[in-house]
């Protein structure tokens, strides 16, 4: 929502620009930070403040539905995150490289940290 309402204001700072009021990207800059600071920075302190007793008391009340949801979310990142990293790197011509990767990683319990080294090794 803050993204959308974004987009709003810097089309509104471009319109005050081609009318001539330059004040107002001021406007919409001090609206952003003002903005940012009530979606982000609001809750934020508020944990930090009531600390995990106001997170707990929030996740009681939360449907167990959703927390089941979330978690089956949370489940497909790394997925994703993958086949985005997929499509984009030209996993075609080093796929002999990617299939070497994830058998260091899955089936020789080698950490991260290491295939990354001799990756970068190879490299």
């Amino acid at each position: 929502m803050r993204n959308t309402i974004g987009i709003w204001m810097v089309h509104k700072a471009e319109a005050g620009v081609k009318k001539g009021d330059y004040s107002m990207i001021t406007k919409m800059q001090m609206f952003g930070v003002f903005l940012t600071a009530a979606t982000t920075g609001i809750p934020v302190a508020l944990a930090v403040i009531f600390g995990p007793s106001l997170i707990n008391t929030i996740l009681s009340y939360t449907p167990e539905w959703l927390t089941n949801g979330l978690t089956v979310a949370g489940g497909l990142l790394p997925a994703v995150g993958i086949g985005l990293l997929l499509r984009y790197l030209p996993a075609k011509e080093y796929f002999s490289y990617l299939v070497i990767g994830f058998v260091m990683a899955v089936y020789m319990k080698i950490p991260l940290l290491g295939v990354a080294l001799v990756g970068a090794a190879i490299a």
